[in-house]
């Protein structure tokens, strides 16, 4: 079997992985639903993946390189000050919320489900969330040294008030982003965010 097919087949498993743990959650989902529906047989998807549970976990640093590492690259190109490279940021990540429809939602999804399992799939999880929270928190403070953003401001917990809101927002505009202008809304919730940082958002 050469590469090409190889890594087509692969990327089909995940494709349909992700689509069907959005559904059914990562333990509401079977093996056999995940073969039948990506067309492969059992021993197909074990010689790609070992287990369902390598499968959950490569889904999980496929979104952790997608977000994190994407984000870092935007970001440290960016020659720009604080609010410049916080913009890019946010821009990245909720162009990545329309583009990573799916991918953004399942690993929402099974953020909830994982939590508290002691599972390798929760570990990363948690590292992934702990590198971005750290990589925010260097952007605020960045944001303190330039003297943008007021020396009171804790940006260790500022920049996880800020995750959160990020997870709240891609899930209402995913829930209910048809009955509002998403463009709109994305531009709003990032003047909420300057707000809360003490800067006027001018455009």
């Amino acid at each position: 079997m050469s590469k090409n097919v190889d890594d087509t087949v692969r990327e089909r498993i995940l494709n349909v992985s992700i689509k069907l743990f959005l559904a059914h959650g990562f333990h509401g989902t079977t093996v056999k639903e995940l073969t039948d529906t990506a067309g492969v047989a059992k021993g197909t998807l074990y010689w790609y993946f070992k287990s369902k549970n390598q499968l959950l976990e490569e889904i999980l640093d496929k979104f952790s390189k997608e977000l994190y590492d994407g984000a870092v690259k935007k970001v440290g190109g960016c020659k720009g000050g604080f609010i410049r490279k916080f913009k890019l940021f946010y821009k990245f990540i909720t162009e990545l919320a329309r583009e990573k429809r799916e991918l953004l939602l399942v690993s929402n999804t099974l953020l909830g489900e994982l939590m508290g399992s002691g599972t390798e799939a929760e570990k990363k999880m948690r590292e992934y969330h702990t590198k971005l929270h750290n990589f925010t928190k260097a952007l605020l403070d960045d944001g303190k040294k330039e003297g943008i953003i007021g020396t009171y401001l804790d940006t260790n917990l500022h920049a996880h008030i800020i995750m959160a809101n990020f997870i709240g927002m891609h899930l209402q505009w995913c829930l209910q982003g048809d009955l509002f202008d998403a463009t709109a809304y994305a531009r709003s919730f990032r003047t909420s965010i300057f707000r809360g940082l003490g800067i006027e958002d001018i455009g």
